[in-house]
């Protein structure tokens, strides 16, 4: 049985205190994107930190033949690009507008002046930060495990990152299997049996364009 996938919504607004969400607020663009609008392009030092206000955004890289790989969603109310902004380092993929969206937009100077002169701020994004870190590790975990828990916690962050758990602990997924195999680093084939497998366990319930998770049983 697949050990319970790790808590990937660990950047969001809203877990910022009120005070922190206001003085970001204060500092921050609100800017509407188009569908399939490029926020940030990968390779690039960004100059801003994002804030999802409304729609969602994806992740994505590029094979080597130009196919597009989606490696995540940022949904409303997630955090993007914040570790890179404060590192002044380069982003490993594209952000882009999975549909038409609205971000708020926190430029680097006027962030880390804010975090310069108000302690709740810095210490908000550090405990964010080290947050992300400890999933990263988890991450790297996941990528040296098995092909049948690299499946699970993938469709669990995943499922995470698009939707909150209905009454029953069940959460949804939309994805491909194509999608899914190019995140956990399998093919389609070996994908489809891990997921066959997952489903006659009781663990999923496979729909058309739909992947519903179910509560782990006892």
């Amino acid at each position: 049985m697949p050990r319970p996938a790790p808590d990937f919504k660990v950047d969001r607004f809203e877990h910022f205190s009120p005070e922190v969400q206001v003085a970001l607020g204060r500092i921050a663009v609100h800017r509407r994107w188009k569908k399939s609008q490029v926020l940030l392009w990968g390779g690039d030092i960004p100059t801003n930190a994002l804030v999802v206000m409304k729609g969602r955004l994806r992740l994505r890289t590029h094979g080597l033949d130009g196919t597009e790989h989606i490696l995540g969603w940022l949904e409303t109310g997630a955090v993007g690009a914040l570790a890179p902004l404060l590192s002044q380092t380069g982003i490993a993929f594209d952000f882009v507008a999975d549909q038409a969206s609205e971000v708020l937009h926190l430029e680097y100077g006027r962030l880390m002046q804010l975090m310069a002169s108000d302690g709740r701020v810095g210490l908000a994004i550090a405990r964010v930060l080290a947050a992300r870190l400890c999933v990263f590790v988890e991450l790297h975990h996941v990528q040296t495990s098995p092909l049948a828990e690299r499946v699970w916690i993938m469709l669990k962050r995943l499922a995470l990152a698009q939707s909150e758990p209905d009454p029953q602990g069940r959460l949804a997924l939309r994805i491909t299997q194509e999608e899914l195999a190019h995140a956990v680093g399998a093919s389609r084939y070996r994908v489809g049996i891990e997921m066959r497998q997952l489903h006659a366990a009781g663990r999923i319930v496979l729909q058309r364009g739909k992947i519903q998770l179910l509560p782990a049983h006892g």
